[in-house]
């Protein structure tokens, strides 16, 4: 996993079209909701050890920290999708989801 986060980074940083990296923002944003929900539908309680040990340097609890980090794969997705509106429309892909 690491090295397709990797990749999603390199990508946001190096690629020159604005598409690409609003494709990969929202990729990366869909993956961190689906993790999020995978999570919640296993009814895991707690939060992902992952963040190692910043819970315990900021004085802020864990589920705090993880409600923030929700909070901003939500925005990373609604901002990415919202930006991604105008390629949308402007391809014709929503003449071929949405016909009539």
């Amino acid at each position: 996993m690491f090295w397709v986060g990797l990749a999603v980074v390199a990508t946001i940083i190096l690629s020159e079209s604005r598409y690409i990296k609003l494709l990969a923002v929202n990729w990366l944003a869909t993956s961190f909701l689906l993790y999020r929900l995978g999570l919640a539908l296993a009814g895991f309680e707690g939060w992902c050890s992952c963040l190692g040990t910043l819970t315990t340097h900021l004085p802020i609890g864990g589920v705090a920290v993880q409600g923030i980090l929700l909070a901003v794969a939500v925005c990373l997705f609604v901002g990415s999708g919202l930006f991604l509106l105008p390629y949308f429309k402007k391809t014709g892909a929503a003449k071929k989801v949405w016909p009539g």
